[in-house]
């Protein structure tokens, strides 16, 4: 737009500039001949017809044009600044045919053909064309021409050329340039000191839905979210208003409504008198960008909790072994030894005391090669849904009355191949999770589904494999989860019952769970209930497995 604003003073110029050109031409060859009749007239009027030649002949010589006059297209006058613009002397042009300044015939023939079809119609000609000086170089310059007498073109013809080659290159520029904005990703607006938009490129309106008219004389403010406080707004126009550059995000609200988030930079466009002019906006949506790098993060995330599950779970493991072996002697010396004992004996009692502290503790140690995945399962093909209907009753036995247990049940979902025991664990324990989240009563939803979980959702979920799943979903109405926490509740020994929990409930179910190729995701808010989703794998065949399980790596 500057460039234009620029040349606009010799566009308006040019077509004035000729005519007066030629006029001055024309007064010169009338006072040439008021010269020859001014003989016959008074002597008193001799020096004011020269003074006036003198003058109009100044005024050609020293016009900041090239004027002069051809006659069947041959040079019969130049001025000096026609013969600078192209390296020629006066000597060299007068008496020749113009062809030779055009940069081939063809160019010559047609710039011929259209200027005098135009004075033919209109009594000037104006064109643009190219002209070859001396050195070689070739200038863009307009041409404008007219007859010093309409009806006899033998008298001559009067033009002149202004070079344009400057602007020529001005305008190529520019042209380039609004390609380039054009053509760009980033979203680019202008606006006045007010900040009134003048201008938005097609990223603008394509990233916002808006269109030019739409926002043309509007406010960039149309953009605003609301996610922002008025301080933000003002130290942004603080800062650009003192001639310096803001940088910074900014959350805008597009067309539709949807918010995005912009990296901007928006920088004052300053004359030569020091004034601000313009504001320039360079835009870019970062949205995908942002939405990646937490997706990276999360995976970055669940990376590092399946490496620490891994390790804790190879320790638990190994402990549970050991602890295994030394429970297995003390058990059993303890049995021996309430034979020797009757009932009633002191002895006895204290025996049974121990006995069930080894149980409770083999208990402990069978939940940690849970966790660890080393204990045996029996796999064969199960409904989860038959098993959710006959362990209901013990479930509804289980759970306080003032929890209101409801089953949802999708009949069309999958078989799988599991241990319906270790399947029943995770029921009981996610149930008594929910039950200590409801002090006061609630809701226990468990809900069977169908999943189809495809090639995106497993990139972005560490663990999982695209395909069909049988999904098992485990609701409450409870205190929800703090957030700050949710990573560590898959933690063997990890609880916020403080002496009434041992850590291993969510982490026996982790454990099962990832024993039998599935997974499992926890979605909570605090004050508002808890879901587990739990994702096993559809069976492929009608056959069962009966095996002893692989240690499969908790960072699959």
């Amino acid at each position: 737009m500057s460039y234009f604003n620029y040349l606009t003073p010799f566009l308006i110029l040019l077509p004035l500039t000729a005519l007066f050109s030629i006029k001055i031409y024309i007064l010169v060859n009338k006072r040439t001949r008021e010269r020859k009749e001014i003989k016959t007239e008074d002597d008193t009027k001799k020096p004011f017809a020269a003074k006036s030649e003198d003058q109009l002949c100044s005024i050609f010589r020293v016009a900041p044009i090239g004027i002069g006059v051809v006659t069947d297209r041959i040079f019969t006058k130049v001025n000096l600044y026609f013969c600078n613009m192209l390296g020629y002397s006066e000597e060299e042009l007068l008496g020749r045919q113009s062809m030779f300044l055009y940069p081939d015939q063809e160019e010559y023939e047609r710039i011929g053909k259209e200027k005098y079809k135009q004075i033919t119609e209109s009594g000037t000609g104006t064109v643009e064309t190219r002209f070859k000086r001396k050195d070689g170089s070739i200038i863009d310059v307009i041409l404008s021409s007219t007859p010093i007498d309409l009806e006899d073109f033998s008298k001559g013809v009067t033009f002149s050329v202004l070079d344009i080659t400057e602007r020529k290159k001005a305008e190529e520029e520019h042209k380039k340039l609004t390609m380039a904005i054009e053509q760009s990703m980033d979203a680019v607006v202008i606006t006045k000191p007010d900040g009134s938009i003048e201008y938005v490129n097609n990223a603008f309106i394509n990233n916002t839905g808006y269109t030019f008219s739409e926002v043309k004389g509007q406010n960039p403010r149309i953009l605003k979210s609301g996610e922002h406080d008025s301080s933000f707004y003002q130290n942004l126009w603080n800062t650009i208003s003192i001639k310096q550059t803001w940088r910074g995000r900014i959350i805008n609200r597009k067309k539709d409504g949807v918010l995005y988030t912009e990296e901007n930079t928006i920088s004052p466009v300053i004359d030569e008198a020091g004034n601000i002019i313009n504001f320039v906006a360079i835009k870019r949506d970062i949205s995908s960008l942002l939405k990646f790098e937490d997706e990276k993060n999360q995976l970055a995330k669940q990376y590092q909790q399946a490496q620490k599950a891994e390790s804790v779970g190879r320790l638990a493991g190994g402990i549970a072994h050991d602890l295994n072996n030394l429970l297995s002697p003390i058990l059993g010396y303890c049995e021996l030894l309430k034979d020797d004992f009757t009932p009633e004996d002191p002895v006895s009692y204290k025996l049974d005391k121990i006995f069930s502290a080894g149980i409770k503790a083999k208990d402990l140690v069978h939940q940690l090669l849970a966790f660890s995945r080393k204990q045996a399962l029996k796999f064969e093909l199960t409904d989860i849904n038959n098993i959710i209907t006959d362990f209901e009753s013990l479930l509804k036995s289980t759970i306080r009355e003032d929890i209101k247990i409801q089953t949802i049940r999708n009949e069309n979902i999958p078989q799988v191949k599991a241990d319906k025991g270790q399947i029943e664990q995770v029921i009981i324990n996610l149930a008594i999770n929910s039950q200590d989240a409801m002090p006061k009563g609630g809701k226990l939803i468990i809900e069977t589904g169908i999943s189809e979980l495809d090639g995106d959702y497993a990139t972005f979920h560490r663990g999982s494999t695209k395909g069909s799943y049988a999904v098992l979903i485990v609701s409450d109405t409870g205190t929800g989860i703090p957030s700050h926490i949710q990573d560590q509740i898959f933690e063997p020994f990890f609880s916020t019952k403080g002496e009434n929990g041992t850590g291993l409930g969510l982490a026996t179910v982790y454990g099962i769970i990832k024993q039998h190729g599935g997974n499992i995701w926890v979605y909570s808010e605090e004050n508002r209930g808890t879901t587990f989703k739990i994702y096993l794998p559809a069976a492929k065949t009608e056959e069962y497995i009966e095996n002893e399980p692989e240690d499969l790596s908790l960072s699959e």
